[in-house]
Parts: structure tokens; sequence; C-alpha cells
């Protein structure tokens, strides 16, 4: 995993200073614990959690890949790791140990084109130590939803959540101001009132994972991208905390 991930990183993407500000602090919940996962594309991933930022995937022998991990409830986490030779490339892991169920989202920077997304997404659904049949679901409950976000002092911005397929966000205040665009994104629910949003951006070479909690409205990001074609990647853990500022209810159309 690159260093960028650890707390004391920015995202270097052109954000602006303190935008990891809002952050939840790094867990070491998962340390000592091996959680195998059974992915819907018939691999099953032993990720043994060596310490509260090195693990192993399937070979305990391996060399430990670095990680950190975001507590959002009890027993639901984000994880982001990155293979050290594959800096363009990332994993976004989500587990949820109460349910057994877990999601992961591979991210690739791919070229950069206009008017389309630079971060190409797979995304994995699996279930956690012999838990039958689960999976996050995609869901519509937050569409007409507007939001306000504030990762950190003076990064704020806006989400309205449109349908299934797409959203818009607008930076009322950091160093994207006064930019907005509609980026095609998916929500999956997690929990009552817990979602997992993933999105790649056309502005920004960005793509991420979002847990997004509407009881607390706080959010646990972990985010893959560049400041422009010849820059480093840069993969990073962030947050926010949140304030709906209004629901539209639809009429019949």
């Amino acid at each position: 995993m690159s260093e960028s991930v650890l707390p004391d990183q920015q995202p270097g993407l052109g954000l602006g200073d303190g935008f990891t500000a809002n952050k939840a602090e790094q867990t070491a919940d998962l340390a000592g614990q091996t959680v195998v996962v059974a992915f819907d594309d018939g691999r099953a991933v032993a990720y043994a959690f060596i310490d509260h930022e090195n693990l192993t995937i399937d070979d305990a022998s391996a060399t430990p890949l670095r990680y950190e991990a975001l507590r959002a409830g009890d027993g639901l986490y984000i994880v982001a790791m990155q293979e050290p030779d594959r800096p363009e490339a990332s994993t976004e892991l989500v587990l949820d140990l109460e349910s057994g169920v877990a999601f992961a989202l591979d991210q690739t920077i791919g070229p950069k084109a206009s008017g389309a997304p630079a971060v190409l997404q797979r995304v994995r659904n699996g279930t956690i130590d012999g838990a039958f049949g689960a999976s996050f679901e995609r869901t519509d409950e937050l569409i007409g939803i507007r939001a306000m976000w504030v990762y950190g002092p003076g990064n704020v911005y806006e989400h309205l959540y449109l349908n299934q397929e797409w959203y818009v966000w607008h930076c009322l205040a950091g160093e994207e101001y006064p930019l907005a665009d509609a980026d095609p994104y998916a929500v999956y629910k997690v929990r009552d009132r817990v979602y997992l949003m993933i999105f790649s951006e056309k502005v920004l070479t960005m793509g991420a994972a979002m847990l997004l909690d509407f009881h607390h409205m706080r959010s646990y990001c972990a985010a893959l991208g560049s400041e422009s074609d010849d820059a480093p990647p840069a993969h990073f853990m962030f947050g926010a905390h949140g304030t709906v500022l209004s629901t539209t209810t639809y009429p019949p159309v």
C-alpha cells in the first residue's frame, strides 16, 4: 500500500490542504483477525490482518501489504489496500462482520478522456466465513436527497442524488469552487440508513467508495486518483460530517 494511505497524508489531487481533516481515526479493530471472503467471481480470499497496518492475502508467508481501516459502525469497516508494485490500482474493501457481507471495489487509473471517468472500477460481492446468500443490494433510497458534506475547514461539497445512475456534486468551498458536475454512481444499502456509494469522476481523475451513515451524518471514504497524467497516483482515506439540506419527493410521471 502506498504511504499516501497513512493518516497524516494529503491526497495531492488539487483538493487542497485540510481535505482529509474530518476523516475518522484509523482503527486497529481488525488486528489479529483473519477474514475469509468468498467472492462471486468464485475466488475465496483470506485477509490476515497482522496488526493495525499490515496484512497478508491468502499466503501468510507472502510479503505483507499496508492497509488502513476505518470503523463505520459496530462490526462495519472500510479498508483501503494497495499492492506496492501497482500504484495505479487499489482495492477498497467493505466488511460487515455482523451480517457476513463483504464488498470489494477494484480500481485502476486508465487514460484520461474528455467527458469520461478515468478511474475504471470493478465490483465484487462476497460473503464472510460461510455466510450464505447475503449481499449489499442496489437501492433508490437516496433519490431526491440534497446533502452537504464538510471534509475539513473550507472544504465543503453538496451532493444531489438524482436517480439510481447519476448524482451531482457541487463544491461550496475549497480548491474546486465553484465547480460542479454530474457523475455516474451506484448506491447499495448496507444497513438501515447506512449506504455504500461508489463513483468515478469526470473532472478529476478520482474514483472512490464512500460509506454514508445518515443516522449520524458521517462519511467514511477511500479514493484512488491522480492530479495529472505525469503525477504519481494517490491512494488515501478521508471523511466528512454531513447535513441533509432538503428532500424532494417526485410526483408520478
